[in-house]
């Protein structure tokens, strides 16, 4: 007799490769073959995961036309089954399936802007942080400013793109009505997902501002990130970029 665990696996095999099968001889005929049944569970595992890629992937979905969407989207859900029962989770490896996906060649910037989606995906479930204690900051002394680490705020995240990601994403949003002209040459962001107030926004940051928020949300101090957005972009106004970080709550709580 087959354990339980076997019996889920093979059942499991069978839904996601219909040449597997293996979970036929445990299925009871009971008015309908073994096969055509699996086929029905099979059909409905496709479906919903494919639903759930075009949901976090719209802008995707709208670039390469619904019906090739289905194409890749069936092909990545095989390569890529679910492994969380909660269906925000997955997509996380579409970018990278979309990279060497037969059929996108000629539209390299799909990766990216990928990316970017799912970035918009994980910042809308984030968490929601308190805001920084400015009396506490405010009570340390001067000299220990420099030994800080910030917190980056949970619902946000940090992206960089080869390719103008940001454009392609807003012509290609519900009632965009501005021009829809875009040069791949514009070349690629540096950007801020971020949830504020409930609102998502995307921000493009320059070289210097990303090293400094990189450096901070990895966890360095104050002094090391500054010092290397810095090398970055000599002339960027740290003060004034910490002062917006936090009163615009990027960085959300500090420690030492």
């Amino acid at each position: 007799m087959s354990s339980l665990r076997n019996l889920q696996e093979r059942f499991a095999a069978s839904l996601m490769d219909a040449d597997a099968a293996t979970a036929e001889s445990d299925v009871r005929f009971h008015g309908m073959a073994p096969a055509a049944r699996l086929r029905v569970y099979r059909n409905n595992v496709y479906a919903s995961l494919t639903s759930a890629l075009a949901a976090g992937y719209p802008v995707i979905e709208r670039l390469v036309g619904k019906d090739f969407f289905r194409f890749i989207a069936r092909r990545y859900v095989r390569e890529y089954p679910s492994v969380s029962g909660n269906l925000h989770d997955y997509g996380g490896l579409f970018a990278d399936f979309l990279s060497v996906a037969p059929g996108c060649e000629a539209l390299p910037y799909l990766p990216d802007v990928a990316r970017l989606e799912w970035a918009w995906q994980e910042v809308y479930h984030a968490a929601e942080p308190p805001r920084v204690d400015l009396a506490a900051l405010k009570e340390l002394p001067r000299d220990r400013y420099g030994e800080v680490r910030f917190r980056l705020h949970p619902a946000s995240r940090l992206l960089t793109t080869k390719y103008p990601a940001l454009r392609i994403w807003q012509v290609n949003q519900p009632g965009y009505a501005g021009d829809d002209a875009v040069s791949l040459d514009e070349g690629g962001d540096y950007l801020l997902v971020i949830r504020r107030d409930r609102e998502i926004e995307i921000e493009r940051l320059s070289t210097g501002e990303f090293v400094l928020l990189r450096e901070l949300a990895e966890g360095r101090t104050v002094l090391y990130a500054c010092e290397h957005a810095l090398a970055m972009e000599p002339d960027l106004n740290l003060n004034a970029r910490l002062r917006r970080y936090v009163a615009t709550q990027a960085l959300t709580g500090f420690y030492l």
